[in-house]
């Protein structure tokens, strides 16, 4: 899987894709298996930093996983329809 490209908005990802699921690891083991964030987002004058990772497959299929700095919750934003496919690619 490739990263999405950071470099345009993201707004199109969370409009078009519902979130399917919640994931419970720690940051650490999650960087290590997928890497750093593509994107780091800070709001609220710092005090609240949202992480973001975005894929595209070689089939098309594309994810986006956000985290907030202070939890080990990952939430997973991805077309309703393509929660099948999305777990055998994502493993």
């Amino acid at each position: 899987m490739k990263p999405l490209p950071t470099d345009r908005p993201r707004v199109w990802l969370f409009e078009r894709h519902a979130h399917a699921v919640t994931l419970k690891a720690s940051r650490s083991s999650f960087e290590r298996q997928w890497g750093p964030p593509h994107r780091v987002v800070t709001r609220d004058d710092g005090r609240l930093q949202e992480a973001h990772w975005g894929w595209r497959s070689e089939c098309g299929l594309e994810l986006m996983v956000v985290s907030m700095r202070e939890a080990d919750r990952f939430h997973v934003f991805i077309e309703p329809l393509e929660v099948d496919h999305a777990l055998p690619t994502w493993g």
